[in-house]
């Protein structure tokens, strides 16, 4: 009787998931953006790893022209999803129109292989297959016969063990940010200071250290330098 109970609790829960996200489309689909806008994100208070939603706000805030908004929910949702093709597209699109150009970096095709495996997998499994992994490797080396298996299994240990730290690095520790206004990149934490660059509303930053109400963040073009200015961080 307690499991069909459950059973109800969740399938109620997924009605209600299902229901207010309709609701956000047809409000959206009405014109009605801020209460579409609204309405999901309170649904991503029961929901945070729905990139769907994050999707959805993003192009709201698209459609009113609130490009700093967009950027950062774009983000967010290839956060959960980094390899949606129409999440990049509309980043892409929403940062022509904010006048911002994206420098990355280029990477190898070995590297990006790479991350996709981390991003793809959460890390609990891959620690689940470390400690597995490991128990094997110290078993099969007590036996003379299994020397082979276990140097496998520990090459294999230590790989599952670099995935789940390199996941953790990727998700806990970001100090990415989107700015939401435009702001001069300052050479000390100061006012008055000389300023080098002005960095537009709906830049992506990274924080590096903090002084007061100034930051120290790198830009996408590498430049470092002090900003006293508004900002969200893509990881709460």
């Amino acid at each position: 009787m307690k499991f069909i109970f459950a059973i109800i609790i969740c399938l109620t829960s997924v009605i209600r998931i299902y229901s207010s996200t309709d609701l956000g489309v047809i409000k959206f689909q009405e014109g009605d953006k801020l209460s579409a806008i609204e309405l999901w994100k309170s649904q991503l208070l029961q929901d945070r790893t729905n990139d769907k939603l994050c999707f959805n706000i993003g192009t709201a805030y698209q459609e009113l022209k609130n490009y700093p908004e967009a950027i950062f929910w774009f983000y967010k949702s290839l956060q959960i999803n980094p390899y949606n093709k129409n999440t990049e597209h509309n980043l892409r699109l929403t940062q022509t129109s904010a006048g911002i150009e994206e420098y990355q970096l280029p990477g190898s095709s070995p590297m990006t292989f790479f991350n996709k495996i981390v991003y793809w997998v959460h890390g609990i499994y891959y620690m689940v297959a470390y400690a597995i992994l490991m128990f094997l490797a110290i078993y099969l080396r007590k036996k003379l016969s299994g020397k082979f298996l276990s140097n496998v299994c520990l090459v294999l240990a230590i790989l599952f063990f670099i995935l789940a730290v390199t996941g953790l690095i990727q998700t806990r520790f970001q100090k990415d940010a989107i700015l939401m206004d435009t702001c001069d990149l300052h050479i000390s934490p100061d006012a008055i200071s000389e300023s080098r660059v002005k960095i537009l509303a709906g830049e992506k930053v990274k924080l590096i250290d903090q002084i007061d109400i100034w930051y120290k963040v790198q830009t996408s073009t590498y430049d470092q330098g002090w900003i006293n200015c508004d900002f969200r961080k893509l990881k709460d």
